[in-house]
């Protein structure tokens, strides 16, 4: 997932008033393969994050039960 970051609302008290973008890394493909995405297949992109909360809210439903994560990592390993 990319997230846009309202850097103003979010960071301004330490100086990162610069456009920024939270990109979040979800291990390993099974194959590797694809681009960045562009904004007509990823309307998201065009979404800005102004909170913490709303920050909290993207960023959480990305985590995984460390379990889970392990067993997805080992299915891509072994081909399953």
């Amino acid at each position: 997932d990319v997230i846009n970051l309202n850097s103003y609302n979010l960071y301004n008290k330490q100086g990162a008033i610069e456009k920024t973008m939270l990109i979040l890394i979800a291990g390993r493909k099974a194959e590797p393969s694809g681009v960045a995405p562009i904004k007509d297949e990823a309307p998201s992109l065009e979404g800005m994050v102004n909170n913490f909360s709303e920050l909290w809210e993207r960023v959480s439903s990305h985590i995984m039960h460390p379990l889970e994560k392990v067993i997805q990592q080992l299915k891509i390993e072994t081909g399953l």
